[in-house]
């Protein structure tokens, strides 16, 4: 298998140090199709979940040229990890590709990366 844009280098560097998790506003169940294609399937059980648009909050917006947004609350993250070493408030990383998904998680620290259009 062909891992894509060095994804299998990333990962294999940083399940050793963080606990990782997928969020994606994809369904879950095209979200667990596509992920085999991008790295390998053990990794795939190396998170600590994979969260897919099921998860996410619906809400309107006036930023939203959609009459509804759905944003990642990272508060449901913290409270799923909530009790395990991992699950300490400041030690949230949100990882994103637009700052409008931030709009909730104002106290997290974020990056923002340009989006994969492959």
């Amino acid at each position: 298998m062909e891992v894509k844009g060095g994804v299998e280098n990333i990962f294999s560097k940083a399940f050793p140090k963080f606990h990782i998790v997928i969020w994606s506003y994809m369904k879950l169940e095209d979200l667990l199709e596509v992920l085999p294609m991008f790295m390998p399937e053990s990794f795939l059980d190396q998170f600590i979940f994979i969260w897919g648009h099921e998860q996410c909050s619906k809400t309107s917006s006036e930023i939203s040229p959609k009459p509804h947004y759905y944003l990642k609350d990272l508060k449901h993250v913290y409270y799923a990890c909530r009790g395990k070493d991992y699950g300490k408030e400041d030690q949230i990383l949100f990882i994103d590709d637009e700052p409008s998904k931030a709009l909730w998680n104002l106290k997290w620290i974020g990056f923002f990366l340009e989006s994969f259009r492959g």
